[in-house]
């Protein structure tokens, strides 16, 4: 598809749609006690808005290696389009290399779809920065920001035992939920480790998922 920019009816047509979405938070984490929204809910709610606009939504992803040998990353796009004009938004997910109970396929197709949902949600200004989304987190054998936007370069192990620095492993994650278990389950002093994610990031966190934080301290 060609286009210059966005169209005037592209816009007016997205700014309709945004105003409009409801795509409540239809799934349940058991384990972490929360609902969350998945990237199927968001299609099916968005489905009708963009018939009503004459408007179509495209998704694409692809993989993106980083050329420092650092991993791979999944990175999603979302247009709207009116077929003379588009409007896009990108996102990236961490592709693990393995993840417990998931063939290679499983978990690309899992990646993808992490993506592609927070793609979603950047164009249609839908915020879920404290979903953890349906992971259980009780051993799911990921490393700090597998999902989600790529933690810094360099970054050194804490002096606690643990992984690495909580400020450099939560400030860059889009899943600080995830990764604030990951920190706490590797950390020698757990207690201490939920103590330093409390007074840095508690307020990021609701309270079911505080409670569930909790449960790795020992």
């Amino acid at each position: 598809m060609e286009s210059t920019g966005p169209t005037e009816k592209v816009v007016k047509a997205l700014i309709n749609i945004q105003s409009r979405l409801n795509a409540p938070k239809s799934q349940r984490n058991k384990f972490g006690n929360y609902n969350y929204r998945s990237c199927e809910d968001i299609l099916q709610a968005v489905k009708p808005l963009l018939a009503d606009n004459n408007v179509a939504l495209l998704i694409s992803d692809q993989m993106v290696h980083e050329n420092d040998g650092g991993g791979a990353y999944v990175r999603a796009k979302a247009s709207i389009t009116d077929g003379k004009g588009a409007i896009s938004v990108e996102a990236y997910a961490k592709h693990p290399e393995s993840k417990k109970g998931m063939d290679p396929s499983q978990i690309t197709g899992a990646t993808s779809s992490y993506a592609r949902k927070y793609a979603l949600n950047g164009l249609f200004c839908i915020d879920d920065n404290k979903d953890a989304d349906s992971m259980d987190n009780r051993d799911s054998g990921q490393k700090p920001s597998d999902q989600g936007s790529p933690a810094p370069k360099g970054s050194k192990p804490s002096s606690n035992g643990g992984g690495s620095d909580i400020g450099s492993t939560l400030s860059t994650s889009s899943d600080k939920f995830q990764s604030a278990i990951d920190y706490i389950k590797k950390s020698s002093d757990k207690g201490k480790a939920f103590d330093q994610v409390m007074n840095k990031y508690g307020g990021d966190f609701s309270e079911n998922q505080k409670k569930a934080l909790a449960k790795f301290k020992g």
